[in-house]
């Protein structure tokens, strides 16, 4: 067991191992003993231990291959620190049918529970589930966690695979409390609530395990040169508060007496044109690539960058740079959520939206798509004179707020507008009278964005570039 002496912090690992499914013949066959890749971290030994004693943090994106008809166990392991207390919950998500939850009134699979209580504690929480009707399902468990130092917590889930295909489960611990990733050397990497993902390939009976190959390195976004190259981990990622979620950023304070407030402007008179090629949606299909990026390796939002880098949506400031602290500018985001979300291209048939987003400029496809499918919009005339541009304008290089990028992904994912019952609020500086308040609540609503322990959400901060991967990749998982 990991020393209690050594564990203030949460170390979570996902763990996918051998399982069995009961053949026609009544006899149990194995499936194969593929385990996840850890694709910039310590390797997964072939037959894990039943402690972190070897391995503290799986990174993000293992992806495992299983045969149709059989079933697949996924152990989830936790280490609990002191800052954890009883009642904190547990999430298992994943993402369609093609893998379904093993219960004891399903012929040919058996739901496994024999390791610890605690298999039993999680399993007694499956009751409480939310179904949105589209396959994605979350599991929560009522109570875990005792709040000792170093309390070893695990849960074991049975899934049966029922179709070819390709899912992608999520597996979420959330405490009020500021909590820990550990990495390999018990070294702090940091202080979200943890998810992992990991991917599950999976193949007819007849059809051998695919082999993986590379993708070249996603070369056609413009390279930046201005942005420094941060640190790997953001440091002050905050830790999901109230409802269970996925801590995506951290946030900004007040809105600088400097930074207009957006307002949707009018369409230019110019006569519009058409749809151009159409971008591919991006899926949840595993595409993988080699990570060409040498400072998100230990990044909390490694698999969003990843994730997105694999599908052409983003890439680096240079070829071996994601810079995942720098600042996201309004035009780079425009690129990134019309190409994330699928965004059929349009250009106007002559001229221009924006005076100061012309033809020639890097962005002018993606910036006047974005703006003929209503998800983005420019600024008013006195900002656009504030900054020193000629209405309408749109100020492709004024840093993004979180904010702005919240209302731009609802907007993008097609999300249906929500607000608390009451028309009360979430975060304590987001009144119902904030501008983005009706998108910033329904992305909270829809897991895709999250706040601050102390009860904030920060909207007018700029957004880094890792935050902006992890809030498109939430908005493509969690759309409708």
């Amino acid at each position: 067991m990991i020393s209690r002496r050594i564990i203030a912090l949460i170390g979570i690992l996902l763990a996918l191992i051998v399982g069995s499914a009961v053949s026609s013949n009544g006899q149990a066959q194995a499936i194969m003993a593929t385990q996840p890749t850890a694709s910039h971290s310590q390797a997964i030994p072939a037959n894990p231990p039943a402690t972190l004693d070897a391995y503290a943090h799986l990174v993000p994106g293992g992806v495992v291959t299983a045969t149709v008809g059989t079933s697949l166990t996924l152990d989830l392991y936790i280490n609990s620190g002191s800052n954890i207390v009883t009642g904190q919950q547990s999430y298992l998500t994943f993402t369609n049918s093609l893998l379904q939850v093993v219960n004891s009134n399903q012929p040919g699979c058996v739901l496994t529970n024999t390791v610890t209580p605690d298999y039993t504690t999680f399993e007694a929480g499956l009751a409480n589930r939310a179904d949105n009707g589209t396959g994605e399902i979350t599991y929560a468990s009522g109570t875990f966690g005792s709040g000792a130092v170093g309390d070893f917590r695990v849960a074991r889930i049975t899934f049966c695979a029922t179709a070819a295909g390709d899912a992608i489960i999520h597996w979420q611990f959330s405490s009020p409390r500021n909590s820990e990733i550990i990495d390999n050397n018990s070294a702090v990497v940091s202080n979200p609530a943890l998810y992992q993902d990991v991917i599950v390939h999976i193949i007819s009976a007849a059809t051998s395990t695919p082999t993986r190959t590379n993708t070249p390195t996603i070369t056609n976004t413009p390279t930046r040169t201005n942005t420094p190259h941060p640190t790997n981990t953001p440091a002050n990622i905050p830790t999901r508060t109230n409802t269970p979620m996925r801590t995506n950023t951290p946030h900004p304070t007040n809105t600088p007496a400097n930074t207009p407030t957006r307002t949707n402007t009018p369409a230019p008179t110019n006569t519009p044109g058409g749809p151009t090629n159409t971008p591919v949606v991006p899926t949840l299909t595993p595409t993988d690539c080699p990570n060409p990026f040498v400072d998100i390796n230990n990044n909390v939002f490694y698999f969003a960058i990843h994730y997105l880098n694999c599908r052409s949506v983003i890439n680096g400031t240079d070829a071996t740079h994601y810079s995942p602290g720098g600042t996201s500018t309004r035009a780079q985001f425009a690129k990134v959520v019309v190409l994330g979300f699928g965004t059929p291209f349009y250009t106007p048939s002559s001229g221009q939206s924006f005076t100061d987003v012309p033809p020639s400029y890097f962005a002018y496809v993606y910036i006047e798509t974005g703006f003929h499918a209503g998800i983005l919009s420019g600024f008013d005339a006195p900002s656009c004179i504030a900054h020193g541009a000629t209405y309408p304008c749109y100020l492709p290089n004024l840093a993004i707020t979180r904010g702005q990028l919240t209302k731009l992904v609802v907007n993008a994912g097609g999300y249906q507008p929500y607000t608390p019952t009451g028309g009360g609020q979430d975060f304590s500086d987001v009144p119902p009278s904030y501008v983005f308040y009706v998108s910033i609540e329904t992305a909270y609503h829809n897991s895709i964005i999250n706040g601050y322990p102390d009860g904030t959400f920060r909207p007018n901060n700029n957004t880094r570039r890792d935050e902006m991967a992890q809030i498109v990749y939430e908005g493509i998982v969690h759309r409708p």
